[in-house]
């Protein structure tokens, strides 16, 4: 049987970039869900109810708190295939169509 995920304490430097990265508009929303998810965790909710309020899903809850407590807010922010699916449209052809 797995053991059960907890969140570590955060340290004082953790805090403070935790309360900045949540009042940050400029931060893509999943990125924002992220903080909002250990922000709640944080806060005494359970990590099924935290990915409910925040609109995850539990499991990639789960693997968002097990991620913060190996390495912290590092890895929050970096994109984990940063080439991605390829576009359908070259830039030229997308601005003739805005």
């Amino acid at each position: 049987m797995a053991t059960p995920v907890r969140l570590r304490a955060l340290t004082r430097t953790e805090q403070r970039l935790l309360r900045i990265k949540l009042r940050d508009l400029a931060l893509a929303v999943r990125v924002h869900q992220r903080y909002r998810l250990i922000d709640e965790v944080r806060r005494g909710r359970s990590i099924v109810e935290a990915a409910d309020r925040v609109g995850c899903h539990f499991t990639a809850a789960y693997g968002w708190v097990h991620r913060f407590n190996t390495s912290g807010f590092r890895t929050f922010e970096q994109v984990p295939n940063p080439k991605g699916r390829p576009p359908i449209l070259k830039a030229g052809q997308l601005r003739e169509l805005v």
